[in-house]
Parts: structure tokens; sequence; C-alpha cells
């Protein structure tokens, strides 16, 4: 079935899923979807009693619905509530992903197994081999994802997205070991211990059960309205990105770890006398501290924290337009060979006057810091189908400035960053085979991580290092658009600093079974913010085989990838006079995934 973002008619929600194919999915290890031209699997017979689907909804927009069931999958009907989601297990063998580098005080690209630590950094510690260094870890994790959606009416529903033991490593919660204090069982008690649940800050990052979205919406005369905290997707996804289904391609991402939840309100309809859409929103990008998490609530008793300040707030406007088909209408366009334009722009306007600091303590002591910042960021996304040749382009600015970012008070620094994605793909063989060759471009800048050792974005120095330098340039796509295994997925978190080549084949073997296969080549955008100061990262392999029961909803993966790292990802000795001056060694990955759809 196909969900409309916006678009709240529970006609549409309780109608009979789709029986359609949704397109390949885009990377090893991420989107599950059926392949190229068809469905994996024979549908079942209609069931009787099944209301025919709802006509299509113009006034709807291509934003994010909750999940789907999958295509060609029988929905459980209810009659008031619908329950989507997944359950999954996911295995990974990780094998020198710290490419053979340890951190000897410029931090290493991965973090590698305890066994392997250098004895020199640690006096009085056994050996380093004592516990049997392999350099490679492994770990088996879980998420069970609920997406309910209540009916209220034809025209109003809620949506809910709650997770279960979500990616908690199995193992990892013993009742006999506390993780946040560091005591633990005595070795009788670890070997014969029960797992308990997940608590944040004692055993765990995170609680047990989290709810992460709940949004409403409300179909009217005039178009669509929604508000909550939704999800967000846009495009291709490299900058607003689900993390589970994405409207435009009808696929969900079963490998994705998070996804973009905005605050927002925002409505949408069908310009008249036009097949364009158009949608205006606000959202809560950050409020500042409220009552509720500082000292301020804890005499109060009633249910309502409050905002401390409205000056310090980052507010977002959105402002959406494009042509879009559905992607029933789509998926025939690309099956009958004829010429589609699908296109569209999402932008914003982000805003923040002031910031207030030092609100740890008195709220006497809050200093507020006139920010007066300005970001405004353009997305811009075509697809086009002619004939079995499909091209799908996303361009992606990020502008703007801050008066004052570094305090007491810096210079003023300007916005410039850019990211940009293109794929053109090929069906042949009766749409079972597909080639696709993909390329993509991230900015960078001049200067690499404070620990010139370190990969990953959430270690990356945002903020130019030399005084003279005033321009932040620095774009990473969103953590779940997937392009690799290992260097893009593992080391970096996200595609930055870069330019990627990739070639891919994608072959159904069957109607059940496939594989697929996928080179990558990464160079860096300013290569003087690598490692080595080199601009080649390296090249990837990667290979998926799959396996999917469309109609019973289980779906199998084997992935395999190996990196070959090049000179940027070498450690130099006159860059890093505390290592041996090596270069960087290979690494590979070994992965499993299990899904439950329903």
């Amino acid at each position: 079935m196909i969900r409309l973002s916006l678009s709240l008619a529970a006609a549409v929600a309780v109608a009979a899923p789709l029986a359609a194919w949704a397109q390949t999915p885009t990377t090893p290890g991420g989107s599950l979807g059926p392949p190229p031209g068809g469905t994996i699997g024979e549908e079942e017979p209609k069931k009787q009693g099944v209301a025919e689907k709802a006509p299509k909804e113009q006034a709807q927009l291509p934003t994010l619905p909750p999940l789907p069931p999958y295509p060609g999958q029988d929905r459980k009907k209810f009659e008031l509530v619908e329950l989507d989601g997944y359950f999954r297990f996911r295995s990974n063998w990780f094998d020198n992903f710290n490419l053979g580098f340890v951190d000897q005080g410029n931090g290493a690209p991965f973090s590698h197994s305890l066994a392997c630590r250098d004895t020199s950094t640690d006096p009085g510690i056994q050996p380093a081999n004592a516990a049997g260094c392999g350099g490679s870890v492994s770990m088996t994790n879980l998420r069970a994802r609920l997406e309910p959606t209540i009916n209220l009416s034809e025209y109003v529903s809620l949506h809910l997205q709650i997770d279960a033991l979500d990616n908690v490593i199995l193992g990892s919660t013993p009742s006999g070991v506390f993780l946040d204090t560091g005591v633990g069982s005595s070795p009788t008690e670890s070997m014969t211990t029960s797992q308990t649940s997940p608590q944040a800050d004692k055993n765990s990052p995170w609680d047990s059960i989290r709810v992460k979205r709940a949004w409403a919406e409300v179909k009217t005369p005039l178009g669509a309205l929604r508000f909550g905290r939704m999800p967000s997707h846009w495009g291709m996804g490299i900058y607003s990105h689900s993390g589970g289904y994405d409207p435009i391609h009808d696929t969900y991402c079963l490998d994705c770890d998070d996804g973009d939840n905005v605050d927002r309100f925002i409505f949408g309809t069908t310009i008249p006398g036009t097949n364009i859409r158009a949608a205006v929103g606000y959202d809560w990008n950050a409020t500042g501290p409220t009552a509720g998490q500082t000292s301020v609530w804890r005499s109060r008793d009633d249910g309502q924290p409050f905002d401390l300040d409205d000056t310090d707030d980052v507010t977002e406007y959105v402002v959406i337009l494009g042509r879009f088909d559905d992607p029933e209408t789509w998926r025939a366009t690309l099956r009958e060979g004829r010429t589609g334009l699908n296109y569209g722009a999402q932008f914003f306007w982000r805003r923040q006057s002031w910031e207030v600091e030092n609100v740890g303590g008195p709220l006497t002591d809050a200093v507020f810091v006139n920010r007066d910042a300005n970001m405004y960021i353009p997305d811009v996304w075509v697809r086009l189908t002619a004939g079995k040749l499909s091209f799908e382009a996303e361009a992606v600015g990020v502008f703007g400035n801050i008066n004052n970012i570094v305090d007491p008070l810096g210079p003023p620094m300007t916005f410039l960053e850019l990211g940009a994605v293109a794929r053109m793909s090929y069906l042949m063989l009766d749409d079972d085979l597909e080639i696709s060759l993909e390329g993509g471009f991230a900015s960078g800048d001049e200067w690499e991580d404070e620990n010139s050792g370190t990969l990953h974005i959430d270690e990356a120095n945002y903020l130019p290092r030399a005084a003279a330098d005033t321009t932040i340039s620095h774009f990473a796509f969103n953590r779940n658009y997937r392009v690799d295994l290992i260097l893009w997925k593992e080391l970096y978190g996200a595609v930055t600093n870069a330019l990627y080549i990739k070639p891919r084949v994608r072959y159904n073997i069957t109607e059940r079974f496939f594989f697929s296969a996928a080179s990558i080549g990464s160079f860096a955008a300013r290569s003087v913010a690598t490692p080595a100061n080199q601009t080649m990262y390296g090249i990837e392999l990667d290979g998926e085989v799959g396996y999917a029961n469309v109609n019973e909803g289980f779906f199998a993966g084997l992935y395999y990838g190996v990196l070959f790292p090049l000179a940027a990802l070498d450690h130099p000795i006159d860059l890093f006079p505390n290592e041996l001056g090596q270069g960087a060694s290979t690494a590979q990955t070994f992965q499993i995934r299990l899904a439950l759809k329903f």
C-alpha cells in the first residue's frame, strides 16, 4: 500500500495494499527492495472482503508516511488501528577497521580491540597479546520497530514510531554487570547471569523502549495538514533521510540506524489547474533550555514545562514545490518503457538571533550571546526515465552566515557547503539485470580533525582552525545514505570531503534470490584535510546475496566488503612522528541481515 505523506484520508490508510514492486535498493546493506522490473515472489490471490484501493489523493506531500507493508504483501486489517513495522537481526564482523594503526596521541580510524592496545601507554597491564589480539571485533544486535496508525475518522489519523531493544548488542546487558560504574559480577556470576532490560546511563546508551515519533494528519477540503514530531525525507536522501520509508521511491531501509525527525507544522495542497504540489511549514529546530531541564522544575507540580526564553530559539521555515508521480504511476512508466519526468525543490530558512549559555547552574548566571545567524538551504531533485534508461540526481547547498560563533567575540563566519549525487541505470534481460553508475560529491575544508588520525564525522573539526579562514565548507551526506560497507558507513560515518564513483550491477537469480556487486573509488575534495594530505582514499569492493519472500515478509542477506586503503589514509612519519610511518592496511567485513516486515 502506498502511504501518502500528508494526505490523511483513512480510506487510503485502510485500503488494500498495492500489488506493485518497489525500486531497487541503492547500496549493499541499505534499503531492501525487489529487483528492477518486477516483484520478488508471486502475488497471492486477493482475499474476499478487502476493499479496493482509494483514488489517488492530489493534496499530498512528498514527505514521509509511516512504514507500509512490503509491496505485494498482504496487510493485517484493523478497523481502527493499523500496525506496521519490522523486526531486525544483524550480525557484523569487522576486521582491521583501525587500518593497522593504534592511537598514540593522534587518534585512529576505528577503535581496535582491547587486547591489541599499546602497552607503552598503559603501564602495569598485561602484554598486548595476553588476551589474544586478533585485530577484529564482532557483534549481533536487534531492533523491534512498531509503527501504529490510529484512524480516528476517514480524515483524521494519529501516527507513532516506537523502537524496542533498539540496536541492543546481544549479551551486552547481563543482570550482574553495570557498565556505568565499572562494577561487575564475579566470574561465576558472569557465566550464569541472565539478560536484563537496557537502561539509559546504566547498562546501555538508551532505554529498552523509545518513542521516536508522534504526529497527526488531517485532511481538509483545502489540503492536508500535518503536525507533531514526524519523519523528514526528500529526494534521494543525501540531506533529509527518514531512516525508513521513502515515499518518492516506495522503498524502505531496514538497515538504517536512525532517521531525521522534525518538530513541524506543515500544510500542503495541489496548485489549482496544475499537477504541481506545494507546501509550507514551520519547524521548531531548537528552543534552548526549558524549565523541565533545570532546577526550576523540581519544585513544580503541574504537567507542562515551559521555555525559559524565546530569544534563544532556533526557528526554521520550509517550502516544498514540485511534480511527483505517485510510485505506482512511476513504476508503470518504467515497466512500459515510457518517458517520465519528476522534479522538485525544498527550501529551508533557519534563523537564530541569540544563544543562552551557562544554564547548568543558577539561572542568574545565564549569559546571552548575539549569534545573529541565518542559514539558507536549497535542495533540488530530478528524475528522468526513457525506455530502460533512468537518471536521478539531487543537489544541496548550505549558505548563510553567523555574526558571532566563537566566544567572547569571534569573526563573522560564512556557510558555503555543497553536496550532490547522480545515478544512471539501465535495465536488461527482461529487467532482471540492472547496471548502474553513481557519482557523489561533498565539499570539505582545509582542516583535518584535531586528532589527525581520526576520521569519523563526529570527531570532525567543524569550524576553521585558522583565524584568517572564515568560511565553513564542511558538508556531510546524511548518515542513512549508504554508499558502501566500510569507508563511508563505518570509518567516516557519512560521505564528506569527497568525490566518489560507484559502478554497480544487480541480477535476479530467481524470483526470490538476487545478488549485487559494486566497486567504490573515493577521492578527497580537499587533500590537505586527509591524514596523509593525499588525494586517493581507496577502493572498496562490496557484494550482496539476498533472499526475499514478499508474501511472508521475510528477508535475508549476506554481505561482504573489502577496503583497499590508498595514500590519503596513510600515516607518514613526518606527520605522525609517534608512529612508524607505516601505510594503512586492508580492512574487510562480513555481515548477516535477517528481517521480518509486517
